[in-house]
């Protein structure tokens, strides 16, 4: 491919990129002044854009997010937990002559330095078991965290139990990844014993406080009657001090009123607002990805109002409509005839970040302000056609988000 129609190729793409024109003067003037270095810089930031998309996706080496983006890896072999035999990884032989105290004893020393799980069971406790893991092979448990709870479903099968993040099988069904296998092996039930082993993933451990979003924690009682869609501007703002002032002066006060307070901010042209208003109404409830360290975590937001709402989608899978929110936007019309709207979201600091939640209404106003062809598309399609929907694009538009 020649330079020239790398070069056009590179500015197609470039021209797909919600910020191309306010870049497009000086994309021009160096695509003209010096084409090759202009290649070099869409290049470098291309092959930086697969770089990072390769790293939210690898294998997470860290013990934050129960590895929920990350799908089973290949077996090493075909033997399944549901098929291994207790030779696989011991020496039967050797304790054929044992009784069951003696095998327990040895049991528990064999694994005593090694990170597993094992136990000894009796034969006949084991029995009632195996017959409730038949008639309930699934089932869910709470998993304290240091926030709230995690929930982690089991599965069983044969006489093995397979253990996995809620969450992680929401997003992968089958191919989920265990957290935590356990095996129960009963070639030496003769003796009124079962064996079990368990083996558990190191990678899946406590999650902080804004990497689980505490999701068993329902929403608290309201402080007061007065929800965020009734709320008022002159409940947080002098207003009648800015009565005088212009569309600019207000904005200055605005910000600045808010400059030192740890919550999101902004003034909306009236116009533009209207059209977010409308599509508000049209497409009430949607989804965004928040990046998170190994992964991203996915958000709901409804609208309500002049009000969004952001919930974290398990807490609201949880909670329904009890969830609580790590982030309501409350837009504020009083001073329309000045040709503007005040926004302001408080967000829930044990969940978001700043720039987390400045993330979350970004996404927000991108989507719903309509300017963007493909963010459209999807807001029509998660509301119109949600068999065609799907997550991944998304996640697709956040990372194309990139200024050369």
């Amino acid at each position: 491919m020649t330079t020239s129609s790398r070069s056009e190729e590179a500015l197609e793409n470039l021209q797909k990129n919600p910020y191309y024109e306010k870049y497009a003067e000086r994309i021009a003037t160096l695509q003209k002044t010096s084409p090759e270095e202009f290649l070099r810089k869409v290049e470098e930031q291309q092959k930086n854009k697969n770089i990072e998309s390769k790293k939210k996706f690898a294998s997470v080496d860290t013990r934050q997010f129960s590895s929920v983006l990350n799908p089973k890896g290949e077996l090493k072999n075909d033997v399944t937990a549901e098929e291994k035999k207790l030779s696989d990884i011991f020496k039967v032989d050797l304790v054929k002559d044992k009784d069951a105290t003696e095998v327990q004893i040895i049991w528990e020393e064999y694994h005593k330095n090694k990170e597993v799980l094992s136990a000894t069971i009796p034969k006949d406790v084991y029995s009632q078991i195996q017959q409730n893991m038949k008639q309930y092979p699934t089932f869910l448990f709470p998993l304290p965290r240091s926030e709230g709870y995690e929930y982690i479903m089991c599965q069983s099968y044969g006489h093995a139990v397979h253990f996995t993040p809620l969450l992680a099988y929401q997003v992968h069904h089958e191919n989920a990844p265990e957290c935590l296998t356990m095996v129960h092996y009963t070639e030496l039930s003769d003796k009124g014993i079962v064996l079990m082993r368990g083996d558990y993933d190191k990678a899946a451990s406590p999650l902080t406080t804004r990497q689980f979003s505490s999701v068993l924690n329902p929403k608290g009682e309201l402080k007061n009657d007065v929800t965020a869609e009734e709320k008022k501007l002159s409940d947080i703002f002098k207003v009648d001090l800015v009565k005088d002032k212009d569309a600019t002066e207000v904005q200055i006060i605005w910000e600045e009123y808010h400059k030192n307070k740890e919550v999101l901010s902004a003034t909306i042209p009236k116009d533009v607002y209207s059209q977010i208003q409308q599509n508000m109404k049209q497409y009430p409830t949607f989804l965004f990805p928040l990046p998170r360290s190994e992964g991203y975590e996915y958000i709901m937001c409804q609208s309500y109002g002049h009000a969004v709402h952001f919930t974290p989608l398990l807490a609201y899978q949880v909670h329904h409509e009890n969830a609580p929110e790590c982030l309501t936007m409350v837009h504020y019309t009083e001073l329309s005839d000045k040709g503007i709207v005040l926004m302001r979201g408080d967000y829930d600091k044990n969940v978001l970040t700043g720039k987390e939640a400045q993330c979350l209404a970004n996404q927000f106003q991108m989507y719903y302000n309509g300017k963007d062809e493909n963010k459209y598309k999807l807001l029509q399609s998660f509301t119109k056609t949600p068999d065609s929907f799907k997550h991944v694009d998304l996640i697709t538009e956040l990372e194309n988000i990139q200024l050369i």
